[in-house]
């Protein structure tokens, strides 16, 4: 754990609850703050910090930083539109979710700019470590496409059976649609019920995969011999893809043709 956080040093953790701590600041002032607070870099003063930075961004107002319409300053107006302006396309990803700014980055672009320092290159955009948590100088950096596709919540990674995999991994392997997994997580399930949950919508021309094999539902029922109205029944009636390819057929009874068969009386 850092000792140091913006301009306040750790001088000993308080008793009770809620992870408090006795801090000192750099312009000689003591205070007890939160651990979190701390962490997530809301508190990084005693309040000088924040005066300070008031100051500067009166003194933006008055005068140009010369930075108005750079892709730096572009990158620092879009994160806050999308935690703060709800007529953002992308505000019900983030600030929708409670994704928001930290208080020195909103109050000032010249802090933000200073925390992350100039654009790499023009694939570069500002990208989350945690893409759960708000967007600070603990927590961003300059990434490109391909690092914020992994780190994308659309990724999450589930832990199952003692293998991790991600979401789209684990609907194929246990035969549940990707949406439906996905909403069933998003609705605060865990990962075992959310795949253990029958499945009510199921598609035959999408894969899913059971030891290792990947096959569409029709494959799946002709490689058993069943009919792809039993499977799916099956599975919508709760079964998992092993337990509904593994539960024997029924067998109906036909009559030879030519033969009847005599109606009592």
């Amino acid at each position: 754990m850092s000792n140091k956080y913006g301009r306040l040093t750790i001088l000993s953790q308080l008793p009770g609850p809620g992870r408090r701590v006795a801090v000192s600041c750099d312009c000689g002032s003591l205070l007890e703050v939160k651990m979190y607070n701390l962490e997530k870099g809301f508190t990084r003063s005693c309040g000088c910090l924040k005066a300070e930075v008031a100051s500067k961004t009166t003194k933006e107002r008055n005068t140009t930083h010369g930075m108005s319409g750079t892709p730096e300053y572009e990158a620092w107006k879009h994160i806050k539109s999308r935690c703060y302006n709800k007529r953002n396309k992308d505000y019900r990803l983030y600030g929708g979710r409670g994704i928001r700014v930290c208080q020195a980055w909103f109050d000032s672009f010249l802090a933000f700019y200073t925390d992350m320092g100039p654009r790499l290159g023009s694939k570069f955009s500002v990208e989350r470590r945690d893409s759960n948590s708000d967007y600070g100088p603990t927590n961003c950096y300059w990434g490109t496409p391909e690092q914020q596709a992994n780190n994308t919540s659309r990724n999450k990674v589930l832990e199952l059976d003692g293998e991790k995999m991600t979401m789209a991994q684990a609907a194929r392997r246990y035969g549940i649609l990707y949406s439906t997994l996905r909403t069933r997580l998003g609705q605060g399930m865990d990962a075992r019920a959310a795949i253990s949950v029958g499945v009510r919508q199921c598609s035959a021309g999408v894969l899913y995969e059971l030891d290792g094999e990947e096959k569409t539902l029709t494959e799946w029922a002709e490689s058993r011999g069943m009919g792809l109205t039993t499977l799916v029944y099956r599975l919508k009636a709760g079964k998992s893809l092993a337990d509904a390819l593994s539960t024997p057929v029924k067998e109906i009874a036909r009559r030879p043709k030519g033969v009847k068969l005599n109606r009592r009386t």
